[in-house]
């Protein structure tokens, strides 16, 4: 049974090559990966089965606003389910963190990926220009908190 845990330093080699594939738009230096990992307001976790990594999530959270900054799983792995663990245990980690919403961008054409966010309940907020991958994506956005709408009495 796949297990989600924080990412050790042992694991930022592997964790590193996973985001060059996937990101490519992105830094992949080992060293500003390594500082992120360190703050506090930055959360890495893996996504491991027997000690064989699947997968990764970073998240972040800034003035009560979660962030899912990236999701990736290895070609191999899949279409099983990890991705959706991944994000569900992200959910309740920045909900017991006192996250009011959670966001992300996901590409305009990453189809599996918007189907997941969807069927998780993520609405659209709005399309932007994603300047570092240099293509449409959707800004997502769910609440963790029901929002308060105010009685009249």
């Amino acid at each position: 049974m796949p297990q989600i845990e924080k990412i050790q330093e042992k694991d930022l080699k592997e964790i590193q090559k996973l985001i060059a594939e996937e990101f490519a738009y992105t830094i992949t230096l080992l060293k500003p990966i390594e500082e992120r990992i360190k703050r506090q307001n930055y959360f890495f976790y893996k996504i491991s089965d027997n000690s064989k990594i699947l997968g990764f999530i970073v998240l972040r959270i800034k003035h009560s606003m979660g962030e899912i900054l990236g999701v990736a799983i290895k070609k191999e792995f899949r279409r099983k389910g990890h991705a959706k663990q991944l994000i569900n245990f992200a959910l309740k980690f920045l909900e017991q963190q006192n996250c009011f919403a959670v966001k992300l961008l996901v590409g305009k054409n990453n189809i599996p990926a918007l189907k997941l966010y969807i069927g998780l309940g993520f609405k659209t907020i709005r399309t932007i220009e994603h300047k570092k991958a240099k293509e449409e994506a959707y800004e997502m956005m769910k609440d963790l908190i029901e929002p308060i709408t105010p009685q009249i009495m």
